[in-house]
Order: C-alpha cells, then sequence, then structure tokens
C-alpha cells in the first residue's frame, strides 16, 4: 500500500515534470484551503488521517527565479478519491511569489464538466509583520460562488502562538436541515468542498517543543449559522528521535440538525509514529 508516489524528472537547470499519486496542498489556512481547486479539505484537524484521499496528478514546473515559481497542474484521476460525485478531469495553472517579509499566490483552474462553476480563480497571500505577528488571507471565486478566510496568528511571551480564522462562503446554506443538505451533497455538490453553511470562525493555541518534547494544538471552531461547534486537541510527545506518541480528540456540539454535529459527537485516537 502506497498512500503517495511520485516520479520526477529534471528539464535543464529550472524545470521539472512529474506525476504521481499525491496529496496536493498549499495555503496558509488551518480551517480549510479555499484556494485549491481540488480540495478544499486540508487534514489539520487530524494529520494522522488520510485526509483528503491522494489522487493523480501530473504537473510540469518552472523556477525562473529565487522569487518565482509556475506550475502546470492536471488532475488526470480519482486516486483514492471514493466520493459519490462523478469525477472530471481538473487543470490548473499556479504562479507564487516570494518576498522578503511575505508571500502571494495566484491559482487559475478549469475543471472539464458542464457545470457553470467549471472556471475558478484561487489567491492565497501571507505578510509577516514582525517576528511575533503574521496575517494572511486565502479565497477563489468562481460564476457560483466566493469563498473568502481572513486570518492571523501572534507569537506570546510564553511560548504559545495564538491563531485567529474567519471564513464566508457565499453560496452556503444557512438553515436548511443539514441532513437534508447531505443527501444533496452526494448528487449535486462539488466534491472539493468541505463546508456548507456561510460563517464560520476558528481560534487555536499551538506550541512546540514544551518541556522539550512535547507539541500540542487546542482548536475551536464554530459555525455561527446554526449554532454547532468542534473542540479538536493534538498532542505528540517525543520518546526519542525517533519515536514518539500521539493522540488526536475531536468533541461536536450542537442541534441534531447542525452541521459539526450531526456526523459525531466525539472521536478520539492514538498512536505511535515511528521515523526511519
Amino acid at each position: 500500500y502506497f498512500y503517495e508516489w511520485l516520479v520526477r524528472a529534471s528539464v535543464g537547470d529550472r524545470g521539472f515534470v512529474e506525476y504521481g499519486l499525491q496529496n496536493l496542498q498549499w495555503g496558509p489556512s488551518f480551517l480549510l484551503s479555499p484556494s485549491n481547486p481540488f480540495d478544499e479539505r486540508n487534514g489539520k484537524e487530524n494529520p494522522y488521517k488520510e485526509l483528503p484521499e491522494s489522487a493523480d496528478y501530473a504537473r510540469l514546473i518552472w523556477v525562473p527565479s529565487a522569487s518565482w515559481t509556475i506550475s502546470a497542474i492536471a488532475n488526470v484521476g480519482e486516486g483514492r478519491k471514493d466520493y459519490p460525485q462523478q469525477f472530471h478531469d481538473t487543470y490548473a495553472l499556479k504562479v507564487d511569489y516570494q518576498f522578503q517579509d511575505g508571500y502571494a499566490s495566484l491559482i487559475t483552474s478549469y475543471r472539464d464538466d458542464d457545470l457553470s462553476e467549471n472556471l475558478r480563480v484561487g489567491y492565497y497571500a501571507g505578510y509577516n509583520f514582525s517576528d511575533r505577528i503574521l496575517g494572511y488571507f486565502e479565497g477563489s471565486s468562481s460564476d457560483r460562488d466566493t469563498q473568502t478566510l481572513i486570518g492571523g496568528s501572534y507569537t506570546t511571551d510564553l511560548g504559545p502562538t495564538i491563531g485567529m480564522e474567519y471564513f464566508f462562503n457565499s453560496s452556503g446554506d444557512r438553515s436548511t436541515d443539514i441532513r437534508e443538505l447531505y443527501v444533496k451533497a452526494r448528487y449535486d455538490l462539488d466534491w472539493r468542498t468541505a463546508l456548507v453553511r456561510q460563517n464560520y470562525v476558528l481560534i487555536q493555541a499551538y506550541q512546540q517543543d514544551l518541556f522539550g518534547s512535547l507539541d500540542y494544538v487546542l482548536r475551536w471552531v464554530a459555525n455561527t449559522d446554526d449554532k454547532s461547534n468542534l473542540v479538536n486537541i493534538q498532542l505528540k510527545y517525543g520518546l526519542s528521535q525517533r519515536l514518539s506518541l500521539f493522540t488526536v480528540a475531536t468533541l461536536n456540539s450542537g442541534a441534531d440538525d447542525s452541521e459539526l454535529a450531526a456526523v459525531r459527537e466525539y472521536q478520539v485516537m492514538g498512536g505511535v509514529e515511528f521515523v526511519f
């Protein structure tokens, strides 16, 4: 079983051609990645699960300078994705720019289907205002919707970094029973969509190497449309340079017809990680 595999060949000094089964992720956001035309799910709620599933990608990458990277990406197979909606090939052109205190990216994509939103423009950028303060935004637009996420983080004197995000989805449904939306989602909604309401808030604290060996993430997500909540705790303790223990716990609360509480009440996962 291979979660990901990749074959890459160099083309001159600044180019690469690659193909493989990959989980393509980018962007600064913790809640989700609205700029990603292939899948908004970024798996940061539980980094130890295979989520989102990897898919078949071909990429042509050109690095004209230290500041610029240009990538042509083709999602030509569904790979390990097992969603009920029909798969459609998706093509994207991604341009990345890095400067002294920040970065910016633009992604133009086209999906080979007959939907009105087959053209989508994604974007994200971040800027370090100081050693302690980081600000960023991420989003995308199509004929069907506009998705915008604004976030930032502040590193405190005590060590923890506090992050906050607000996400708005213009096409989100604020009032329909979430169980009806899930039935609709099986056939009518785009499988890249991670959240189906309109307004979300994330607040989290995280820190690495506490007491020399402990990493933690404490995260709270609120869906302000249906008053549902998610609390996520991630702990990792290093026993040695190669061996670590980890646990991830998620608690959902809200009404039975709310988004974050409809699928599960809680989930706890624990394990051992060995690096070789």
